[in-house]
């Protein structure tokens, strides 16, 4: 580092409190930069200020110097406009931005942590932020409270509508940081490994997974046979009404969303877990005389211990603990997945067949209508005279035939988990080349770079970013285009710099 940009400085500074949070002394330099550049259209500043008031009584400084660097690199690589492009690179950036926002604050607020008696509340979650001093207020009276977290509620039944300008010092900070750098590795993998995007094998599918019941063996395999008849044989289900999702709410059996559902859910041979749940407890109690319980010498103690976590509450209370246990719990999902993140809930023979180049050919179509009508109907000559207008649907196929029959073509079964599977596949155009001929997928003027993607492809390189050390490159790269090197004016920072990034000298 040259002598003449050397500014050394330390932070001793003494904390005097007011209210236990307000911190009245900063360094005399606040204001000073630590690093400063300018390149047409980048400009970058980390002042002293910035660091100190994030600092608070951590002792690594360098580290945290280094992260508000980042991000501030970071954040014009991936949302500022590359030379030679008119746009940013991600397509819509800001809606993916706040799809990965959703996606990571659900899985935070989806934790015991911030739920009394397994439901959600937003005063912890408050609460535990605010610890962290982000003095974020919101008025008892909009809070969220007591609410169920099911596998398809959104955070904005969790923090309202707007919890993205509420919550927005916390997001930007605890969420975005990371967001950010995956986004940065993606725009990477695309500049620079595009192949790999293609030999990751991506799928979007929905698919479904219902367990058997020890009790009723047969219950499952009734539900499907029963609802694959319905959509594949007589084309009675559509979009609108039913789906993978909505399987999976009848075979909970607790609260239909729709009149189909509650029907199907109503009928005596439809068999829930929740009917598991509550023949279990009908064993050493009668539910309908408020829970009172059986006289019978033979009760099963381990079933009461259960359901009152060893007499610490009631029965009732149990019983309605464990139906907000199976609300909550996750039977379907649908998204895009690769071979090399995997599917965890499928077992090998669905991802076998799902991942491999040979995809279509094990997929057999049923077909809906968006109306409503049957697309099985047929005409004098028994054409099937609404197909053209037909909506399709692709179902992963088994290798051979579950129970024999045709509906057993559309299904798995798995000994090993002893449970059942529905995977529709929605698309599988995923190679290299597809995504290149992807809509809003910018080549430059060489014709070879590329400098913007589609979401679909930015999506694929989203779940890679994770993976080998396409992260620790992207970063590397950026920090080498940025020439942060010659634009240190600390000599601490310079040395730690030196240190931990050495191919960067």
């Amino acid at each position: 580092m040259k002598n003449k940009l050397l500014k050394v400085f330390a932070l001793s500074a003494v904390f005097v409190l007011v209210g236990c949070d307000t911190v009245n002394a900063k360094p005399k330099n606040a204001n000073d930069n630590l690093i400063t550049f300018k390149d047409g259209k980048v400009y970058f500043q980390n002042n002293y200020d910035k660091v100190y008031s994030n600092l608070l009584d951590s002792a690594d400084f360098n580290n945290l110097t280094f992260n508000h660097l980042l991000e501030k690199v970071i954040e014009d690589k991936v949302y500022g406009v590359d030379k030679g492009a008119t746009k940013p690179f991600f397509e819509n950036a800001s809606d993916l931005k706040n799809e990965l926002i959703e996606k990571k604050l659900l899985k935070i607020l989806d934790t015991d942590s911030y739920k009394t008696d397994k439901l959600f509340s937003e005063t912890k979650f408050l609460n535990s932020i605010n610890a962290s001093l982000y003095q974020i207020e919101v008025p008892v009276a909009n809070r969220h409270e007591g609410i169920s977290i099911k596998p398809d509620t959104e955070v904005k039944e969790l923090l309202g509508d707007n919890y993205l300008t509420t919550y927005a010092k916390y997001i930007n900070n605890e969420i975005v940081p990371d967001i950010n750098k995956n986004l940065l590795t993606a725009k990477y993998i695309c500049q620079n490994s595009f192949s790999s995007l293609g030999r990751a094998y991506a799928r979007e599918i929905s698919y479904v997974k219902l367990e058997n019941i020890e009790k009723k063996p047969g219950a499952a395999s009734q539900l499907i046979n029963k609802w694959l008849g319905e959509f594949v044989s007589e084309g009675k289900l559509t979009s609108d009404t039913f789906d993978l999702d909505s399987l999976a709410r009848i075979y909970k059996g607790i609260a239909g969303e729709t009149a189909a559902e509650i029907a199907y859910i109503n009928d005596a041979d439809t068999y829930t877990l929740s009917d598991e749940i509550t023949d279990e407890i009908e064993k050493i109690c009668d539910i309908s005389k408020d829970y009172e319980m059986k006289l019978d010498i033979d009760i099963d103690k381990t079933i009461e211990d259960k359901y009152t976590n060893s007499g610490v509450y009631t029965l009732a209370w149990g019983h309605e603990l464990a139906l907000r246990d199976l609300s909550s719990k996750k039977l379907s999902d649908s998204g895009l997945f690769t071979k090399t993140n995997g599917i965890s809930d499928l077992p090998s023979a669905v991802t076998e067949r799902l991942f491999s180049s040979s995809v279509n050919s094990y997929t057999k179509s049923a077909y809906y209508m968006a109306d409503g009508s049957n697309p099985y109907e047929v005409d004098a000559d028994g054409n099937k005279k609404n197909k053209a207008d037909a909506i399709e649907v692709k179902f992963l196929t088994p290798l051979t035939s579950e129970n024999g029959n045709e509906l057993g073509n559309y299904y798995f079964y798995d000994s090993g988990t002893n449970a059942y599977y529905i995977v529709v596949v929605k698309d599988s155009k995923y190679t290299s080349t597809e995504l290149k001929t992807e809509p809003n997928v910018v080549k430059g003027s060489d014709g070879s770079s590329i400098i913007g993607v589609s979401n679909k492809t930015a999506k694929v390189a989203l779940e890679l970013a994770s993976t080998g050390s396409y992260a620790a490159d992207a970063i590397l790269a950026v920090l080498k285009e940025y020439n942060i090197v010659d634009n240190i004016h600390d000599q601490t920072f310079y040395d730690y710099m030196k240190e931990n990034y050495k191919d960067l000298f």
